[in-house]
């Protein structure tokens, strides 16, 4: 499995955001960008459609591998043997996993919502 990040990172924790941000910048600049040069403004919209349905199909796969990775970095922090003091190592893997988890799911659902804006606008006006 391709890793996003190195284990001991936080990128982890800010991958998915991340993409999202991405995501959602390539969606409204490329709008953008396509209804100013567009003559017509139904013209070759569905054209835009695509681009931005396949934008958010990477994305949210590109969000399901940092999740996945997340759980299992949360995964292999449970079963670590535990240190005395409360903040060791696998305390501290166990909730950076956690919560990169948490963040993929905001993620994805973001990124949803930026990609279903292709489903209720038909023109550029």
């Amino acid at each position: 499995m391709v890793r996003l990040y190195y284990r001991d990172s936080l990128w982890s924790l800010v991958a998915g955001p991340t993409i999202w941000a991405v995501h959602f910048l390539f969606c409204y600049i490329t709008a953008a960008i396509f209804c100013a040069k567009s003559a017509d403004p139904v013209a070759d919209f569905y054209v835009l459609k695509i681009a931005i349905g396949a934008a958010t199909l990477i994305a949210l796969i590109g969000i399901a591998v940092a999740g996945i990775q997340a759980v299992d970095d949360w995964r292999r922090a449970l079963n670590a043997e535990w240190a005395v003091d409360e903040n060791s190592l696998p305390i501290r893997r166990r909730f950076v996993g956690r919560a990169a988890f948490l963040l993929a799911g905001l993620s994805a659902v973001a990124t949803i919502y930026v990609g279903m804006t292709v489903l209720f606008v038909s023109s550029c006006r």
